[in-house]
């Protein structure tokens, strides 16, 4: 058992430790390896790819949607009309407090297309404007949803890969 070891040590001694005796390094044990082992290793290979692929495309959305919601907000801030916002944001595509800003100026829009201009002293009744409150809110809600989920796609697949390695 003991001189198994220590002949597999002598072995790999060259793939693990740089200047040992070469004896054909990591690219003869794979040369020499079986079908299974090179298929496992090129599942590997692909699988590396892909998930480098993935994290640096993620790095650039993250970056590019940060920033993008960093012009927003000075746009927002700077502005008094909500129509010049949304005119104004148009080039920010990717931004998500612009997918949220523009859910909630179009559920604003509805509720104000839907409410007829009413005098003052004949006000709609609160459980009416209640209902405008708690469209808006779902509306934000469901952007929140999609912004979440647009943001967190392909996390899955890294979580998965990395818990498999």
């Amino acid at each position: 058992m003991l001189e198994n070891f220590l002949v597999n040590i002598l072995y790999f001694l060259p793939a693990i430790v740089p200047g040992a005796p070469n004896q054909g390094g990591a690219w003869e044990l794979v040369r020499r390896s079986g079908p299974m082992v090179k298929f496992v290793l090129l599942v590997l290979f692909f699988l590396s790819i892909t998930t480098w692929g993935i994290i640096i495309f993620k790095y650039v959305q993250l970056r590019m949607a940060r920033n993008r919601s960093l012009s927003f907000l000075e746009i927002f801030w700077e502005r008094k009309r909500l129509e010049a916002i949304l005119e104004e944001t148009d080039h920010l595509a990717g931004s998500s407090l612009l997918s949220l800003f523009k859910s909630g100026y179009q559920e604003l829009m509805k509720i104000k297309r839907g409410r007829p201009p009413q005098p003052e002293e004949d006000r709609e009744s609160p459980s009416l404007e209640m209902a405008g409150i708690e469209n808006l809110s779902r509306a934000l809600r469901r952007a929140s949803t999609a912004e979440t989920t647009r943001l967190e796609a392909s996390l899955t697949f890294l979580a998965t890969t990395a818990s498999a390695a």
